[in-house]
């Protein structure tokens, strides 16, 4: 029977989603490696190599560029894949 789902469109939509949450670990605190790195400092002089506010440009765009991707043809083309009429 016809329970109102489309399981290939659920399919493609959790498929999608596993993809956004990859594109949004190039912000400074969601990944491991990204706070490792912000959190190395110098000996010496105790200052940090890397700042939060020099991740966030690259981490903002290449979250938002991922999104744009997924939206346009990422979707469409993992229900394609994933779920094939």
């Amino acid at each position: 029977g016809d329970d109102g789902c489309d399981l290939r469109r659920l399919r493609g939509l959790v498929m999608c989603g596993a993809f956004m949450c990859s594109g949004s670990m190039a912000l400074p605190v969601s990944s491991f490696p990204n706070m490792a790195a912000i959190s190395i400092a110098d000996e010496k002089t105790g200052d940090s190599y890397l700042r939060a506010r020099q991740l966030i440009p690259f981490g903002v765009c290449f979250t938002a560029a991922t999104a744009v991707v997924i939206v346009t043809i990422g979707y469409p083309l993992v229900c394609a894949i994933v779920a094939p009429r």
